[in-house]
């Protein structure tokens, strides 16, 4: 029931509109999104985020709906699915559902919705005419993505650090696998695909008015689930689970950052071709 209802809402949130730039965002931002009350988010807040400030739980929940605030969402899914997951994930919320429930609602969503993103620019980085199959080998970065290339076959991996509504901060591994297929590159069955996440690390720095921040963090919390293989498929992801850090003020001018770095890499096995997209995809993001 819960994978049709996934389906679904994915279906419906595409007709949603894409929200305007950052700017425009800041400045015409007003009103609760959902039908919310300022009551409904002191309950979210005090439920499962109280460590934040509640002032950044409002932000997130008031209209319209700004990517910026939930980090990478909006690049691993898309903005009307983002949209889409959040107002589900408040409904679980609202209901009094477990953590248990969240993370396990948000990792099918998830999943379905990268399934179902197609990768809009698996061509823009071609150094060279589409479709020629030489037996040169690529590695090169565009975006998020960062690409291997040995003739006729590819490999794509990109990092992120998503913050949902509620529930855990996410840093994910996504692998893709194409061939060069009627002339273009397109998504295609590896033999074995990997998504290795790697060992995240989430850091702390205490910063204070006197001394400014510190050049270093110190470590956290390190989460490795290990490397993640799928075999016959086109797309691959894993993701380790953070607890949810948020920097605070305190007295005397004294403030905490929390970051936490995603440093995953690829693998796949394609025609007896090895592709492998090393770290240099790693990403972070500062709380």
């Amino acid at each position: 029931m819960r994978t049709k209802l996934i389906a679904a809402t994915i279906l419906l949130s595409l007709s949603a509109a894409c929200g305007a730039s950052t700017d425009d965002a800041t400045e015409q931002r007003e009103g609760l999104l959902f039908g919310l009350t300022q009551d409904d988010v002191q309950q979210l807040h005090d439920e499962y985020t109280p460590d934040e400030d509640i002032d950044l739980t409002t932000a997130r929940l008031t209209a319209p709906f700004d990517c910026a605030l939930y980090d990478d969402l909006c690049e691993q899914i898309s903005e009307a699915d983002a949209i889409a997951f959040t107002e589900q994930l408040v409904d679980l919320g609202l209901s009094g559902a477990s953590p248990q429930d969240v993370e396990a609602f948000s990792d099918e969503f998830l999943s379905a919705a990268m399934d179902a993103v197609a990768d809009p620019d698996v061509n823009a980085d071609l150094g060279e005419e589409e479709g020629d199959g030489d037996d040169s080998v690529v590695l090169r970065s565009s975006g998020y993505w960062t690409t291997q290339e040995i003739g006729a076959v590819r490999l794509r991996t990109r990092n992120g650090i998503t913050t949902p509504i509620i529930g855990k901060r996410q840093a994910w591994t996504e692998s893709r696998h194409y061939e060069i297929y009627a002339g273009a590159w397109t998504q295609r069955h590896a033999d074995i695909l990997c998504a290795n996440t790697g060992a995240n690390l989430q850091q702390y720095r205490l910063c204070t008015n006197q001394s400014g921040c510190p050049a270093y963090y110190s470590p956290f919390e390190t989460v490795d689930p290990g490397n993640s293989c799928s075999m016959g498929r086109s797309s691959h992801k894993s993701t380790s689970k953070h607890s949810r850090r948020n920097g605070q003020t305190y007295a005397g001018g004294a403030w905490s950052q929390y970051r936490i770095t995603a440093t995953g890499s690829g693998w796949a096995l394609s025609h007896g071709i090895i592709l492998s997209v090393p770290t240099t995809a790693s990403h972070a993001a500062t709380f």
